[in-house]
């Protein structure tokens, strides 16, 4: 593994405390290390990922989205997300 944490020391915020683990990816509830490790997430992301990871249908849709816009002010309304909310 390469000096990532060093890395993240200097030029992140500590806000949490972190393993000497350099994750690159995930996919279901599996994470990969940087030097391909597997890993079962059994955190789920800490809540923000309980669908897990690159789910076909939700990269697709989020891909779908992004294309039109990544964010919109909230001065404006939102169908899609009032769409979502209302689902």
């Amino acid at each position: 593994m390469s000096n990532w944490f060093q890395l993240d020391k200097e030029y992140m915020m500590s806000t949490y405390c972190r393993t000497e683990v350099a994750m690159e990816r995930g996919e279901g509830c599996k994470l990969y290390d940087v030097d391909g490790k597997e890993y079962l997430d059994l955190f789920s992301g800490v809540g923000v990922n309980v669908l897990g990871y690159n789910h076909p249908k939700i990269v697709q849709m989020t891909m779908e989205q992004v294309a039109k816009s990544l964010h919109l002010p909230f001065h404006f309304l939102n169908p899609v997300a009032i769409e979502y909310a209302k689902n």
